[in-house]
C-alpha cells in the first residue's frame, strides 16, 4: 500500500494501530467495506443511536410505514426538511476520503452504506451500494 491512500492532513493517529490497518489490507486485498451512521458523525451528521444502541430519538420510518400511509409520508418529510441542511452541507470526512483512495487503490472492491447522505460518492467512492437508498433523488409514488 502506497503513502497516497493515507489521508493529507488528517490528524496524527496511533502508528502501531497504523501500521496493523496497513498490514491487514496489504494481507487482505479485496476489502468489503459496510459503513453507517458513524462514518458520518464527523461530518456534522448526527447518529439515530446512543453509544449503547439505544434510538437517540424516535425511530425512521420504515419502507412499509412509508408506502402504507399518507400521514407517515407527511411526517417522514417533515422530519426530511428539518434534516435537509445539517446533510445538504455536510462535507466529507477524512474516513471518507480513505476509503475511496482505498476503493481507488483497488483495495476496496465493495463499498456498501446505510447511510443515505451521499458522502461517501462526494469523496470520489465509486460504485457504491446504499442500502437505505439516498436523499438525492426523490421520485413520486404517483407519476414515477
Amino acid at each position: 500500500m502506497t503513502e497516497s491512500i493515507l489521508v493529507p492532513n488528517a490528524p496524527v493517529l496511533d502508528a502501531a494501530a497504523l501500521d496493523a490497518l496497513q498490514a491487514f489490507v496489504e494481507r487482505h486485498p479485496r476489502l468489503f467495506v459496510l459503513t453507517g451512521a458513524g462514518i458520518s458523525s464527523d461530518s456534522g451528521i448526527p447518529g439515530y443511536r446512543d453509544e449503547n444502541g439505544a434510538w437517540k430519538r424516535s425511530p425512521p420510518i420504515t419502507l412499509q410505514e412509508f408506502l402504507g400511509s399518507e400521514s407517515m409520508r407527511r411526517r417522514y418529510w417533515a422530519r426530511s426538511l428539518i434534516g435537509w441542511p445539517t446533510v445538504g452541507l455536510a462535507q466529507p470526512n477524512g474516513a471518507h476520503h480513505a476509503l475511496a483512495r482505498l476503493g481507488a487503490a483497488g483495495y476496496a472492491r465493495t463499498l456498501v452504506t446505510q447511510n443515505v447522505d451521499g458522502l461517501h460518492q462526494r469523496a470520489g467512492s465509486r460504485d457504491v451500494i446504499e442500502l437505505h437508498g439516498s436523499i438525492a433523488h426523490v421520485h413520486c409514488l404517483d407519476c414515477g
